[in-house]
Protein backbone atom coordinates (compact mmCIF):
# COMPACT_ATOMS: atom_id res chain seq x y z
CA UNK A 1 0.00 0.00 0.00
CA UNK A 2 2.83 2.44 0.83
CA UNK A 3 4.52 1.77 -2.53
CA UNK A 4 1.36 2.73 -4.45
CA UNK A 5 0.91 5.86 -2.35
CA UNK A 6 4.50 6.87 -3.11
CA UNK A 7 4.00 6.30 -6.85
CA UNK A 8 0.83 8.42 -6.86
CA UNK A 9 2.58 11.23 -4.96
CA UNK A 10 5.57 11.16 -7.37
CA UNK A 11 3.30 11.25 -10.42
CA UNK A 12 1.33 14.17 -8.96
CA UNK A 13 4.55 16.10 -8.25
CA UNK A 14 5.85 15.43 -11.75
CA UNK A 15 2.58 16.63 -13.29
CA UNK A 16 2.56 19.76 -11.12
CA UNK A 17 6.17 20.55 -12.02
CA UNK A 18 5.39 20.22 -15.74
CA UNK A 19 2.40 22.53 -15.49
CA UNK A 20 4.32 25.07 -13.42
CA UNK A 21 7.08 25.32 -16.03
CA UNK A 22 4.77 26.30 -18.90
CA UNK A 23 4.31 30.05 -19.34
CA UNK A 24 0.74 31.13 -20.06
CA UNK A 25 -0.15 34.29 -21.98
CA UNK A 26 -0.99 37.43 -19.98
CA UNK A 27 -2.59 40.81 -20.83
CA UNK A 28 -3.35 39.73 -24.40
CA UNK A 29 -6.63 39.49 -26.30
CA UNK A 30 -7.36 38.04 -29.69
CA UNK A 31 -10.10 38.09 -32.31
CA UNK A 32 -10.33 35.58 -35.14
CA UNK A 33 -11.05 37.53 -38.34
CA UNK A 34 -11.25 34.78 -40.98
CA UNK A 35 -10.65 31.09 -41.57
CA UNK A 36 -10.56 29.00 -44.75
CA UNK A 37 -9.37 25.66 -46.07
CA UNK A 38 -7.16 25.40 -49.14
CA UNK A 39 -6.11 22.50 -51.37
CA UNK A 40 -3.77 24.68 -53.44
CA UNK A 41 -0.23 23.30 -53.52
CA UNK A 42 2.08 25.09 -51.09
CA UNK A 43 5.23 24.00 -49.26
CA UNK A 44 6.68 26.11 -46.45
CA UNK A 45 10.18 24.91 -45.58
CA UNK A 46 13.41 26.02 -43.91
CA UNK A 47 16.99 25.11 -44.79
CA UNK A 48 18.50 22.40 -42.63
CA UNK A 49 21.63 20.24 -42.59
CA UNK A 50 21.73 16.85 -44.29
CA UNK A 51 24.42 14.29 -44.98
CA UNK A 52 24.83 13.04 -48.52
CA UNK A 53 26.61 9.67 -48.71
CA UNK A 54 27.61 7.95 -51.94
CA UNK A 55 30.14 5.48 -53.29
CA UNK A 56 32.79 6.85 -55.63
CA UNK A 57 35.25 5.00 -57.82
CA UNK A 58 38.82 6.06 -57.10
CA UNK A 59 42.26 4.73 -58.08
CA UNK A 60 44.74 3.66 -55.45
CA UNK A 61 48.15 2.35 -56.54
CA UNK A 62 46.82 2.18 -60.08
CA UNK A 63 43.93 -0.12 -59.11
CA UNK A 64 40.29 0.91 -59.14
CA UNK A 65 38.67 0.96 -55.70
CA UNK A 66 35.38 2.14 -54.28
CA UNK A 67 35.31 4.63 -51.45
CA UNK A 68 32.42 5.96 -49.44
CA UNK A 69 32.22 9.76 -49.55
CA UNK A 70 30.06 11.76 -47.13
CA UNK A 71 29.48 15.47 -47.44
CA UNK A 72 27.33 17.97 -45.61
CA UNK A 73 24.82 20.02 -47.54
CA UNK A 74 21.74 22.10 -46.89
CA UNK A 75 18.32 20.84 -47.87
CA UNK A 76 14.86 22.30 -47.44
CA UNK A 77 12.97 20.68 -44.57
CA UNK A 78 9.21 21.17 -44.95
CA UNK A 79 7.36 22.58 -41.95
CA UNK A 80 4.00 22.23 -43.64
CA UNK A 81 2.96 21.11 -47.11
CA UNK A 82 -0.51 21.67 -48.55
CA UNK A 83 -2.05 19.86 -51.53
CA UNK A 84 -5.27 18.24 -52.70
CA UNK A 85 -4.38 15.22 -50.55
CA UNK A 86 -3.33 17.24 -47.51
CA UNK A 87 -5.38 20.41 -47.18
CA UNK A 88 -4.35 23.32 -44.98
CA UNK A 89 -6.31 25.87 -43.01
CA UNK A 90 -5.45 29.55 -43.29
CA UNK A 91 -6.47 31.51 -40.19
CA UNK A 92 -6.25 35.28 -39.68
CA UNK A 93 -6.27 36.71 -36.16
CA UNK A 94 -5.88 40.14 -34.60
CA UNK A 95 -3.96 40.19 -31.29
CA UNK A 96 -3.65 43.12 -28.89
CA UNK A 97 -0.89 43.02 -26.29
CA UNK A 98 -1.42 45.50 -23.50
CA UNK A 99 1.65 47.03 -21.79
CA UNK A 100 3.51 44.15 -20.06
CA UNK A 101 1.45 41.72 -22.15
CA UNK A 102 3.10 38.46 -23.18
CA UNK A 103 2.29 35.46 -25.33
CA UNK A 104 4.18 33.15 -22.99
CA UNK A 105 6.63 30.61 -24.39
CA UNK A 106 4.96 28.72 -27.21
CA UNK A 107 5.22 27.32 -30.73
CA UNK A 108 2.72 26.47 -33.50
CA UNK A 109 1.71 23.39 -35.51
CA UNK A 110 2.39 25.18 -38.80
CA UNK A 111 3.84 28.43 -40.09
CA UNK A 112 2.60 31.90 -39.34
CA UNK A 113 3.45 35.43 -40.33
CA UNK A 114 3.03 38.29 -37.89
CA UNK A 115 2.68 41.92 -38.99
CA UNK A 116 2.93 44.64 -36.35
CA UNK A 117 0.03 47.01 -37.04
CA UNK A 118 0.73 49.43 -34.17
CA UNK A 119 3.07 49.75 -31.21
CA UNK A 120 6.24 47.75 -30.65
CA UNK A 121 6.94 44.24 -29.38
CA UNK A 122 10.03 42.29 -28.48
CA UNK A 123 10.35 38.69 -29.66
CA UNK A 124 12.51 36.22 -27.74
CA UNK A 125 13.58 33.15 -29.68
CA UNK A 126 15.07 30.01 -28.11
CA UNK A 127 18.44 29.16 -29.64
CA UNK A 128 20.64 26.13 -29.01
CA UNK A 129 22.69 27.69 -26.20
CA UNK A 130 21.13 31.11 -25.59
CA UNK A 131 18.13 33.30 -26.24
CA UNK A 132 17.91 35.73 -29.15
CA UNK A 133 15.81 38.88 -28.86
CA UNK A 134 14.68 41.37 -31.48
CA UNK A 135 12.32 44.34 -31.43
CA UNK A 136 9.62 44.92 -34.05
CA UNK A 137 7.74 48.18 -34.62
CA UNK A 138 4.65 49.10 -36.64
CA UNK A 139 5.18 48.18 -40.29
CA UNK A 140 7.58 45.32 -39.57
CA UNK A 141 6.85 41.58 -39.65
CA UNK A 142 8.32 38.25 -38.57
CA UNK A 143 7.75 34.55 -39.18
CA UNK A 144 7.24 31.69 -36.71
CA UNK A 145 8.25 28.30 -38.12
CA UNK A 146 6.59 25.23 -36.67
CA UNK A 147 6.49 23.24 -33.47
CA UNK A 148 10.27 23.28 -32.93
CA UNK A 149 10.53 27.09 -33.19
CA UNK A 150 9.93 28.19 -29.58
CA UNK A 151 9.29 31.89 -29.03
CA UNK A 152 7.81 34.48 -26.68
CA UNK A 153 6.48 37.89 -27.74
CA UNK A 154 6.23 40.65 -25.13
CA UNK A 155 5.03 44.25 -25.15
CA UNK A 156 7.58 46.17 -23.09
CA UNK A 157 6.28 49.59 -24.23
CA UNK A 158 3.84 51.82 -22.31
CA UNK A 159 1.15 51.65 -25.05
CA UNK A 160 -0.76 48.65 -26.50
CA UNK A 161 0.59 46.82 -29.56
CA UNK A 162 -1.65 45.29 -32.24
CA UNK A 163 -0.50 42.32 -34.32
CA UNK A 164 -2.14 40.74 -37.38
CA UNK A 165 -1.33 37.04 -37.55
CA UNK A 166 -1.83 34.67 -40.52
CA UNK A 167 -1.52 30.96 -39.71
CA UNK A 168 -1.03 28.12 -42.23
CA UNK A 169 -1.77 24.91 -40.30
CA UNK A 170 -3.00 21.38 -40.98
CA UNK A 171 -6.69 21.35 -41.95
CA UNK A 172 -8.99 20.80 -39.01
CA UNK A 173 -6.66 22.32 -36.40
CA UNK A 174 -9.03 23.85 -33.83
CA UNK A 175 -8.51 27.45 -32.70
CA UNK A 176 -7.31 26.17 -29.31
CA UNK A 177 -4.68 24.04 -31.10
CA UNK A 178 -3.06 26.95 -32.95
CA UNK A 179 -0.79 27.58 -29.96
CA UNK A 180 1.41 24.91 -28.36
CA UNK A 181 2.50 25.83 -24.80
CA UNK A 182 6.22 25.34 -24.16
CA UNK A 183 8.51 25.38 -21.14
CA UNK A 184 10.86 28.28 -20.53
CA UNK A 185 14.01 27.48 -22.55
CA UNK A 186 17.35 27.50 -20.75
CA UNK A 187 19.03 30.90 -20.87
CA UNK A 188 15.80 32.77 -21.69
CA UNK A 189 13.62 35.08 -19.57
CA UNK A 190 10.40 33.73 -18.05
Amino acid sequence: MNRYFLIVVLLALAAAAGVAMATPPANISGTFLARGTSADPLVLAVPGPALDTRWARVRKNGKPRFRRITRKRKVLKPIIACSKKTECDVVVQSLVLQPAGTTGWHSHPGVLTVAVKSGTVKRYEAQTTACREQSYAAGQAFVERGAEHIILVRNEAPQPAELLVTYVVPAGTPNAGLRLDQHVPAGCPA
